[in-house]
């Protein structure tokens, strides 16, 4: 799933507006670093194309754990904390990404307190999916007994689901302008 839809269903259309005029977007070739494991993230990423991956370190060697593509968010847990980042992440494929610079958010999250508390919501809302698809994974057994349906606990908050279309079209409008730009 999108995980950014989480945080764009919880922003309003003035807010999409600002995060539009205040980011930059960029091409990157495969094998590109965008955030290296133990260093700082100065940005926050939105993937609108390609493909990266998540590596951590083990034993000295690069172990990729997960790949993200269009619509994921990523830097958002050292954006958070503001602790180095826990894994390095690279293009895998050619890639379009959006970036807007952590001292521009944190500038507009301290002096604009409805759209920090709708932000940090949205972030909140991705993170906590993200953990729970990450137990699921890590639970022995889990993924065989899985017949295709849905369990009611895995369903999509009803809140959370009201925001998610709202949020694709804005996703939609968002990525159209910034493929727009990269051409």
């Amino acid at each position: 799933m999108r995980r950014v839809l989480y945080v764009l269903g919880q922003l309003s259309d003035q807010n999409i507006e600002w995060l539009i005029t205040q980011g930059q977007h960029n091409r990157v070739s495969p094998s590109t670093v965008l955030i290296r494991e133990g260093g700082p993230t100065d940005m926050l990423y939105i993937v609108l194309d390609g493909e990266l991956g998540i590596y951590v370190s083990i034993g000295g060697q690069e172990k990729l754990i997960a790949r993200r593509g269009a619509g994921d968010i990523l830097g958002e847990m050292s954006f958070i904390e503001d602790k180095p980042a826990s894994a390095t992440v690279k293009a895998v494929t050619d890639a379009v990404i959006y970036a807007i610079p952590k001292t521009v958010l944190a500038a507009k999250l301290e002096q604009d307190r409805d759209f920090a508390a709708r932000f940090y919501r949205g972030i909140a809302i991705s993170l906590s999916y993200r953990l729970r698809e990450s137990m699921e994974h890590a639970t022995p057994g889990k993924e065989d007994v899985s017949d295709g349906t849905i369990d009611e606990a895995e369903e999509l908050d009803p809140t959370v689901l009201d925001s998610v279309y709202l949020a694709g079209m804005r996703f939609d409008r968002i990525l159209r302008r910034m493929m727009e730009q990269v051409r």
